[in-house]
């Protein structure tokens, strides 16, 4: 799957600082489970089958990288986000140039707080391709939540100027318009949620 076939979406509320949130981008489209097909007419896999036959698929391809990010997918949303992160590290560890894996592993390992890694796996991106507007996007996304005003609108700059209309390039624009706003914008929680417990997509 390359960079350009990928389809974004804001699907994760990350925190809240001073009032602001900021959505981080991942990829939408992930590869189907084991042995199924993405055909829409087809019936909803059972989950706990479709697992099981990822389980026991990985045990015989150990690296194989779209059956790694379908598990680190099936894991999140079950809200098993540790073992996803698992998953998604071996998945870079395999195919270290994968910008769909650093991508969601940067997202999740901000979600479970883990600042410093999430800014290291999504910046890996931007050593091999300084224009990624997607990673540009999160990581200013990253900053904007920690309240480092300054370097979101460096980091978020760039994904304007990179892509200004691609889905990161106007969420830059929307968060630079955020910071520059003369009111701090308040973004309230899904009611099904318990305050400070980040949504899942």
């Amino acid at each position: 799957m390359t960079s350009r076939n990928r389809i974004l979406s804001a699907t994760v509320l990350l925190a809240i600082t001073s009032g602001l949130v900021y959505w981080i981008v991942k990829p939408k489209s992930s590869p189907p489970g084991a042995g199924q097909t993405q055909d829409a007419s087809a019936a909803p896999a059972n989950p706990a089958h479709e697992l099981a036959a990822l389980e026991e698929s990985l045990r015989q391809s150990p690296n194989h990288v779209p059956i790694l990010l379908r598990l680190a997918e099936m894991k999140h949303q079950a809200g098993k986000t540790a073992e996803a992160i698992t998953h998604l590290q071996a998945a870079v560890k395999a195919e270290p140039a994968n910008v769909d894996a650093r991508l969601e592993l940067g997202r999740l390992l901000f979600e479970e707080k883990d600042v410093d890694g999430a800014l290291q796996v999504t910046d890996a991106i931007l050593k091999s391709d300084p224009n990624n507007v997607d990673a540009l996007y999160n990581i200013g996304a990253i900053y904007g939540n920690l309240g480092k005003e300054e370097m979101a609108r460096e980091y978020w700059s760039r994904a304007i100027a990179a892509a200004p209309d691609s889905e990161s390039g106007r969420k830059a624009k929307a968060g630079m318009e955020q910071l520059r706003g003369p009111t701090t914008p308040q973004v309230s929680l899904p009611a099904s949620l318990p305050a400070g417990h980040p949504p899942t997509k």
